[in-house]
């Protein structure tokens, strides 16, 4: 069974103890995913701390809307450098 919160802030979901909560009112496995959070080292480390068990990021868009792989590229190598230990 998984959760992700609609129409709130993954964060803000995650600083609240909402998680640990409906945790405790269920015998079956809860999982925790975060929607777009900011892809940070800070944000991410903290989200996994909470309870989160995985984080939906977006990638990088153009003015118009596009994405580019170059932009893509860039943006996975900062991602792992903020999420390796």
């Amino acid at each position: 069974m998984a959760w992700s919160p609609c129409g709130s802030p993954s964060t803000r979901i995650c600083q609240s103890d909402r998680f640990a909560r409906l945790q405790d009112r269920t015998d079956k496995p809860l999982e925790l995913t975060a929607s777009g959070p900011d892809p940070d080292r800070r944000t991410l480390t903290h989200l996994r701390d909470r309870g989160a068990h995985r984080a939906l990021v977006w990638l990088p868009q153009d003015a118009a809307g596009a994405i580019s792989v170059s932009d893509t590229e860039r943006f996975l190598d900062d991602l792992v450098a903020n999420t390796t230990h």
